[in-house]
């Protein structure tokens, strides 16, 4: 089975399990159980992602992890009031 396959089962899995997490929340009684679910699918397509996406696309990873740093710089060096 080629790993194109396989990260698409993950990702079907992990946006079912998203989804019925976020359907589990709606309700006081099951919210804890859903809010774990909807965890579990999040965690399970990071980890897909991470682990099997292919190498030409890593760039796309870092290049968004760059992006985040330098918007977290560029947040705290702003003054957000003024006194």
């Amino acid at each position: 089975m080629e790993i194109k396959y396989i990260l698409d089962i993950i990702y079907l899995v992990a946006s079912v399990t998203f989804v019925l997490g976020l359907k589990m929340l709606s309700h006081p009684d099951s919210a804890r159980k859903g809010n774990l679910y909807a965890a579990f699918g999040m965690t399970l397509a990071i980890i897909g992602t991470i682990l099997l996406y292919n190498q030409a696309n890593q760039n796309h990873i870092d290049f968004g992890s760059n992006r985040s740093r330098n918007g977290c710089w560029l947040v705290d060096s702003k003054q957000s009031t003024n006194d």
